[in-house]
């Protein structure tokens, strides 16, 4: 039955094959067609598209194509996930034409194999039900049965594809396989780090108990400070001045005020208060030119609501957002209302209680003394860059603030400030220290604490080079009878080419000549020490006091998307094999550039990116392909592959699409002959570019061989 499967569905399935693998798009080929559904009511069960298979036309329903691409929002516009959604939707129609089945025996062989026993291995040899569902459901959001079914059909569509292999193709299976195997092959790591947090123990300086350096300390500090690039040493004076202020405000954005949790909270009614935002502020509903002005307001701030990148439809984002904008609105006109009322106090002389106001209209309310203002502009929940604004004020003064949306003559309003989509508040400067120099004190905290800090590092880095010491020190024992002749016919190549030369006269020259025979001699050494730089890794490492982690097999393709372990929480061990999985890609095979490093490749050091003060070497202990039984339940993977083949065969000789419209006719149906000619063309193309390849090496081995025979006689 498949073969005859294979023979009716030949030109399909070659269509299905390079779309999976090479990725050329169903777009030009399969559509029938795609039409916007209009506004109104969606009919679900309308034809959505039409496409081909084996001369047979198949309809794909608006709801199963949005299924397929994830939702009832899906767009049709969108074009690569409507490519991805009627190639699943093709190679679904061909699987079950085909007959192809697995066995109860077959799944049971691979679930055991992919899942059993490796649960088996975590539990002390026991298959647990519960580890399999949880895996299911975190990794995969899906219940157990839905894991099963999803993991038959893989292993079905997996049989198809092997069938495939006797369709021709321009591309060979067998590169798919290999690459298969290279771009999925995991790794096992071991490696050593070096943290800056275990050096600060020994780095910090000594105080007595009134909180003043001893003398050695004070020293160390001073010359430090002296060290330090005139750059550095003003940044020390930057913002020396302090304020203290209140204000009552409300924060619109951060983790907890997205659009639905805002929405809630503006309804929510206070314990306190006994009334809630929305009765707070009924009295004001925008009118038509108020919208006209969020419309605008959300145009011109559209990274402040999450609308990054150049594709954005003003109109859809503001029906989008227009309850969210509505909310803000009302909140700051109810701002506005409390700021006319705080002035009109303020002009009569009367006592004004923040608190008090910020208690009955659901407001928050804080109070900072003696806040540098350089911590005061960095501060999420402060207003910002108008922070700066209150320098300009009088003691007891209030901030007002303009937020202009529009033309000036067309202002938002006029009163507290409002950060666009962030906060809205109102502040009163209750005192400042405007000396542009810090206190000397508070200078000499701050280059203490630096100093500490760069101590530490210093320390990290010097137990680094001992680290490097130690394996050089075991590297030249090794291989001192190896290495002195090199050194020897260094000092011998020097002195041969010094001989004629005057020592005082041309010291220049005999300097050079030095150095160039030096490094030659270096580069050789470095070449020896090379061939067994990972035994002395390893030699070393058995003994050193820093941390090693050996982390076991795992993928890169899964490790970029892995979230780093918590900078705060996480233990130094869980810091280090993070970093050891996501930051040695230097040890690890690069399809693209070509490059397979032997096992026990030692790396450079690598300074964490993810966790400041981190640096580690590593070593690659082991990788392993996966085997055939794994890639056949991972049919996707294919996909992956095709895609670093291609890359690397397009670097080498890039190819054009077959899929052109000349080859497609106007009904985007595949015209075989057409296919079938393309294809053709290319595979003689390259049994051309193989027969030139083998007439250059059979004449390069003649050759080789005559210069041997002219050599022996």
């Amino acid at each position: 039955m498949i073969f005859r499967f294979m023979e009716k569905y030949r030109v399909p399935i070659l269509v299905v094959l390079l779309l999976g693998l090479v990725g050329f798009g169903v777009w030009t080929f399969v559509i029938g067609y795609f039409r916007d559904g209009g506004k109104g009511k969606i009919d679900w069960g309308e034809t959505w598209a039409t496409y081909e298979v084996g001369g047979e036309t198949h309809e794909l329903s608006r709801e199963e194509f949005a299924i397929a691409m994830g939702g009832r929002n899906a767009r049709s516009d969108e074009e690569t996930r409507a490519q991805n959604a009627l190639a699943h939707h093709i190679r679904l129609t061909m699987l079950d034409d085909s007959g192809i089945t697995v066995s109860d025996d077959e799944f049971e062989a691979a679930f055991k194999k992919m899942l059993r026993d490796p649960i088996e291995q975590m539990n002390d040899g026991k298959y647990d039900e519960s580890i399999f569902i949880k895996h299911s459901n975190s990794s995969y959001g899906m219940t157990g049965e839905q894991f099963q079914r999803a993991m038959r059909q893989d292993m079905r569509m997996a049989k198809m594809l092997g069938e495939i292999n006797r369709v021709h193709s321009v591309v060979s299976v067998d590169d798919i396989y290999e690459t298969y195997r290279k771009v999925s092959q995991s790794y096992r790591l071991k490696g050593v780090f070096f943290n800056d947090a275990d050096y600060v123990a020994a780095a910090k300086l000594v105080r007595d108990e009134a909180g003043n350096l001893d003398a050695d300390s004070d020293t160390k500090i001073t010359k430090y400070w002296t060290d330090l690039e005139e750059a550095k040493r003003k940044a020390y004076n930057k913002d020396g001045a302090e304020l203290t202020a209140d204000f009552i405000g409300f924060r619109f954005h951060g983790s907890d005020r997205d659009d639905e949790k805002l929405s809630a909270l503006f309804e929510k009614t206070d314990l306190r208060s006994k009334t809630s935002l929305k009765e707070l502020t009924k009295e004001f509903e925008p009118s038509d030119d108020d919208l006209a002005k969020l419309n605008l307001r959300l145009d011109r701030s559209r990274a402040n609501y999450g609308f990054v990148g150049d594709e954005f439809d003003l109109e859809k984002a503001f029906e989008a957002k227009k309850p969210r904008l509505v909310i803000e609105w009302k909140i700051l006109k109810l701002m506005k209302k409390l700021h006319d009322q705080i002035l009109v106090s303020v002009r009569a002389k009367d006592e004004v209680d923040l608190a008090a106001l910020a208690l009955a209209n659901n407001l928050s309310n804080y109070k900072f003394s003696n806040i540098k203002l350089q911590k005061l502009v960095k501060h999420e929940d402060y207003p910002g860059q108008y922070a700066r604004t209150l320098l300009r004020l009088q003691k007891n003064n209030f901030l007002t603030y303009t937020a202009a949306v529009g033309p000036k003559s067309n202002a938002f309003f006029t009163g507290p400030v409002d950060e666009v989509g962030k906060h809205a508040s109102v502040w009163r400067l209750l005192d400042k220290n405007m000396s542009p120099m810090p206190k000397l004190g508070d200078v000499r905290d701050a280059v203490a604490e630096d100093y500490e800090k760069a101590r530490a590092t210093e320390l990290r880095d010097e137990a680094v080079k001992a680290f490097d010491d130690a394996a050089d020190a075991w590297l030249e024992e090794q291989l001192k009878d190896e290495l002195k002749p090199i050194r020897d016919e260094a000092t011998a190549a020097i002195a041969d080419r010094s001989k004629d030369l005057d020592a005082e006269k041309d010291k220049a020259e005999i300097e050079t000549i030095t150095k160039e025979e030096n490094d030659k001699a270096e580069a050789k050494i470095t070449a020896e020490k090379d061939k067994k730089r990972n035994d002395a890794f390893k030699i070393v490492l058995a003994d050193t006091k820093a941390l090693v982690v050996q982390e076991g097999f795992f993928t890169t393709f899964h490790t970029r998307a892995e979230l780093a372990v918590d900078r705060e929480k996480g233990s130094s061990e869980e810091k280090a094999r993070s970093a050891l999985r996501k930051e040695f890609s230097a040890i690890l095979d690069d399809f693209i550039s070509q490059t397979d490093h032997e096992l026990g490749t030692v790396s450079e050091w690598v300074e964490s990116r993810t966790y400041p003060g981190l640096k580690g070497r590593a070593i690659l202990l082991e990788k392993r392909q996966p085997t055939v039984d794994e890639m056949a339940l991972n049919p996707s993977g294919f996909q992956q592959a095709e895609h670093y083949f291609s890359l690397v065969r397009d670097r080498q000789s890039p190819r054009e699409s077959i899929w052109t419209f000349e080859n497609v006719g106007n009904n985007f149906k595949v015209d075989s002959s057409k296919i079938a000619a393309s294809l053709e063309e290319a595979a003689e193309e390259k049994r051309q570019t193989d027969r030139e390849v083998k007439e250059r090496n059979e004449k390069k081995a003649k050759a080789r061989k005559a210069a041997a025979a002219a050599a022996a006689n």
